[in-house]
């Protein structure tokens, strides 16, 4: 697995007194929450908090069920495609197709 560039520390940073040079990795562009968006495909790659899981995600967070998981386990293994209604189905649990929220209006034959 490369290391991103984003995640080295600047050269003179010492941040340890051990006896050996240490080198401290920024794993913040590797660990993030879940999160299915339209732009996902390029979201995932792009290094956001709020993201879907890629090949090179080391931890995701806020995973809720176990379609969740199987979705973030399959993405993290094989770089699969980005689908946004499969994650949101399998990540949120939502319908394929999501109803506008907010109050239904009863028809006049209703009252």
């Amino acid at each position: 697995l490369p290391i991103p560039p984003n995640a080295l520390p600047p050269s003179s940073s010492q941040l340890s007194y051990a006896p050996k040079k240490v080198l401290y990795l920024d794993i913040g562009p590797l660990v993030h929450d879940v999160s299915c968006a339209e732009d996902g495909a390029r979201r995932r790659d792009g290094g956001g908090t709020y993201r879907p899981p890629a090949n090179h995600s080391l931890l995701v967070h806020n995973l809720k069920h176990p379609p969740a998981f199987e979705f973030a386990w399959a993405h993290m293994q094989r770089g699969m495609p980005y689908n946004h209604s499969e994650c949101q189905v399998q990540v949120h649990g939502a319908p394929a197709q999501l109803q506008p929220r907010g109050r239904q209006r009863r028809s006049p034959q209703q009252s």
